[in-house]
């Protein structure tokens, strides 16, 4: 599975693709994006199965997902309200397990 990561912080991020190489060594990220801009046109040009996005919920730009959500078969958001991590796939909520768990399934 190819994944595209896309978040404004690059230590975050970092981590975040250790944890899911060491959990899932078949998931192959393509690219790391760090603002929007980079994000779309990465996702336009690579064609990632994935796009993960890994931002604060009220930095969430409506217009970028939909454009992302072209250019990709699932896009995953995982936010952090309150500081307590939560996955939203759209309609489905859990934490870092359950993103693990969903991408381990497709």
């Amino acid at each position: 599975m190819r994944l595209l990561l896309l978040s404004e912080d690059p230590v975050a991020m970092d981590e975040l693709e250790a944890k899911l190489q060491q959990q899932l060594p078949a998931l192959r990220v393509i690219g790391k994006c760090y603002t929007w801009s980079e994000g779309i046109q990465a996702a336009q040009r690579l064609q990632p199965d994935v796009v993960l996005i890994d931002y604060e919920k009220q930095l969430i730009k409506p217009q970028a997902l939909f454009q992302l959500r072209e250019s990709c078969q699932y896009l995953l958001a995982l936010t952090s309200p309150n500081n307590d991590k939560f996955l939203a796939v759209f309609d489905c909520h859990g934490d870092i397990d359950a993103l693990l768990h969903f991408l381990s399934q497709h």
